[in-house]
């Protein structure tokens, strides 16, 4: 059976086994809904022959562009076929040129839909009051509570007794009440001289339909070491909601953001959330800094007529007027260089947070979303602040894929994160984003760190920003 007649099947069982008339939103075409239903796992989608898409919740026909035929690529969770262009001419009747990756699509901007739809994953969807996921919005999971850490039991003799590791905090759940804290571990009675077993860590909150990520969670105490006897190991506890691992070795160092306001309509949130959070910040560590893009082009070499796309250089494209990026008179960078340099420098956390509040406190800005070449940029900088013995990780905080510029691409983008993660001075690389029909979790485990946080409240993009802290050992 091919992945049409599955969708079919599957809609057709969705539809009988509710009466609910939330199942596929109560307006167009229910927002992000239509899946077959909600997953947590691939096993939920294998009996309509999909998978699950963790990101959404939802079972779908493709994750990446190697899971469709060959000649097609994955769209918002289907496979197409790739229709290859140099300008909107070349591609069939409804698509538009994206020039940055030489593809044909439904729309590359929301401009290119009809009223009432938005763009998102390159393709039209409509923007009603159906839920996101199934139709309804997504009831977030309460957090599981985790194991309490339980100590060695010692044997009889003339050591001291080790007392357990306290065991790691739960995640909190998505959208709904925190998980539970576990219990610490026991104390061991009687006297070997080694120290109490670990706390075991506590378990992600499991996401809700629709729901946000977990936060991660908090590492459990040492155990304190007896007479005679070595201390009890941490129980630590594990990151939630499947965020991403810590980043690499060293000690609480450098924490650079990279934010994303090219789209006014996100921008108070994410510019809330970062307030919100630089307001708890205390601590001389770590050291902070902030880039905002896009940023002017400084000398971006745009001759005034071109011919082709080649002859705009990192600009394109060439409009049937003959003038590159689509005639734009001040022009977003597209060029590395002009990301080298930060709008807050690195320095120590409670100095960095007043001077990141000052320049995050501008007006929405509406633009390109270069983010290759801001992330490389970025990441130049940042290895050339690197310390020896500490840490060094960056934040891109976005709302979008890269659009507009010279190999601007997600397969662009990932590139550099594995560069980040590979390369010499290691640089983790962790993503928030702020919408969830935006898949770039291949960028945060390309750069060490898992997957991307959802945030879609101020709230939540201080609480990703305190968990990423956390991650980097920074207390």
């Amino acid at each position: 059976m091919d992945r049409s007649a599955y969708w079919f099947v599957a809609l057709a069982v969705a539809a009988c086994s509710s009466n609910d008339a939330s199942l596929f939103g109560s307006d167009g075409t229910g927002g992000a809904g239509g899946a077959p239903g909600t997953c947590r796992s691939d096993k939920d989608c294998t009996a309509f022959g999909l998978l699950c898409d963790s990101a959404s919740s939802r079972c779908v026909e493709c994750l990446t562009e190697t899971q469709c035929a060959q000649g097609a690529e994955c769209l918002s969770g289907a496979c197409r076929p790739i229709t290859a262009c140099s300008t909107s001419l070349d591609c069939p009747p409804g698509e538009v040129c994206d020039t940055a990756t030489g593809r044909c699509y439904q729309c590359v901007f929301s401009a290119d839909c009809e009223p009432g739809s938005v763009c998102l994953d390159r393709t039209c969807q409509t923007s009603g009051s159906g839920g996101t996921g199934t139709g309804g919005t997504g009831a977030g999971g309460s957090g599981a509570a985790g194991n309490g850490g339980t100590a060695a039991s010692g044997s009889m003799g003339t050591g001291g007794t080790g007392s357990g590791g306290t065991g790691g905090t739960a995640a909190s759940g998505n959208a709904s009440s925190g998980g539970t804290t576990s219990t610490g571990g026991t104390t061991s009675t009687g006297g070997a001289p080694t120290g109490g077993s670990s706390g075991m860590s506590g378990s992600a909150g499991m996401s809700g339909s629709a729901g946000m990520s977990g936060g991660a969670g908090v590492s459990g105490s040492a155990g304190s070491a007896s007479s005679g006897g070595s201390a009890g190991s941490s129980g630590g506890g594990s990151s939630g909601g499947g965020q991403g691992g810590t980043g690499g070795g060293g000690s609480c160092g450098d924490v650079f953001v990279l934010s994303d306001h090219s789209t006014s309509s996100r921008w108070v949130t994410e510019r809330d959330g970062i307030t919100a959070f630089l307001q708890q910040v205390t601590s001389a560590t770590p050291r902070m800094g902030l880039t905002l893009l896009p940023v002017p082009a400084s000398d971006p070499q745009i001759p005034s007529v071109c011919h082709t796309p080649a002859d705009c250089g990192n600009y394109p494209p060439c409009n049937f007027l003959g003038q590159c990026d689509n005639g734009s008179i001040n022009h977003d960078s597209c060029d590395v260089p002009d990301y080298t340099t930060p709008a807050v420098a690195l320095e120590s956390g409670n100095v960095a947070a007043a001077s990141m509040m000052s320049a995050i406190a501008v007006n929405p800005y509406s633009g390109k979303t270069p983010l290759r070449p801001a992330l490389e940029g970025t990441l130049a900088y940042v290895r050339s602040q690197a310390r020896t013995g500490y840490r060094s990780a960056i934040v891109l905080i976005t709302d979008g894929t890269p659009s507009s510029c010279l190999n601007n691409s997600l397969p662009n983008l990932i590139s550099v994160a594995t560069d980040a993660w590979q390369g010499t001075p290691q640089v983790a690389v962790y993503v928030i984003i702020l919408d969830r029909t935006v898949h770039v979790d291949f960028v945060a485990e390309a750069g060490g760190t898992g997957s991307a946080y959802i945030a879609e409240t101020p709230e939540a993009v201080a609480d990703a920003l305190e968990q990423i802290l956390l991650a980097e050992g920074c207390q």
